[in-house]
């Protein structure tokens, strides 16, 4: 059964290195980041929803959950100079919001811009949420790239127990 696992794991993170592969580009680089009060992303169709989230988030400024899917579409367009503030100021509002942590553990590790704190922003997520699988299959993913293969096999356990 963990050699199953292991191997569904491998190609799992044999795509995840074709996706990092993709991913190295980023998007708008920015400077000083400030709240998006325009779109930014280029294609039509995903400017829109980008425009509706922002009105959205005017509209009720406290939601996470929507700043949190602001951040989400810009992380997969590759503006991740735009989706770590937002998620940076909502860990900083919401401190206990679990999916924030994860997605900032996410680029942080997924752009290896600063490992520890991708191991640090998934290690805090998983302290939240201790039964999200995603979670954990994440912080396995980075301590793969990071070739920590102890820390990785015990987390593979982990999601086995």
């Amino acid at each position: 059964m963990l050699q199953m696992v292991i191997r569904i794991f491998i190609i799992t993170l044999s795509f995840h290195a074709v996706l990092l592969a993709a991913a190295q580009q980023t998007g708008d680089p920015g400077v000083d980041f400030e709240f998006p009060t325009a779109p930014v992303i280029q294609d039509p169709r995903f400017a829109q929803k980008e425009e509706q989230l922002i009105e959205a988030i005017k509209l009720d400024p406290g939601n996470p959950d929507l700043k949190i899917q602001l951040a989400r579409l810009y992380q997969l367009h590759r503006y991740y100079d735009r989706a770590i503030p937002i998620l940076e100021k909502t860990i900083e509002e919401y401190p206990t919001n679990a999916r924030a942590h994860f997605y900032l553990g996410q680029i942080m590790g997924s752009q290896q811009r600063d490992p520890d704190r991708s191991l640090q922003e998934l290690r805090e997520a998983i302290r939240l949420d201790p039964d999200c699988i995603e979670f954990r299959q994440e912080l396995v993913s980075v301590y793969y790239r990071l070739q920590r293969f102890p820390p990785a096999l015990a987390q593979l356990e982990e999601i086995l127990r």
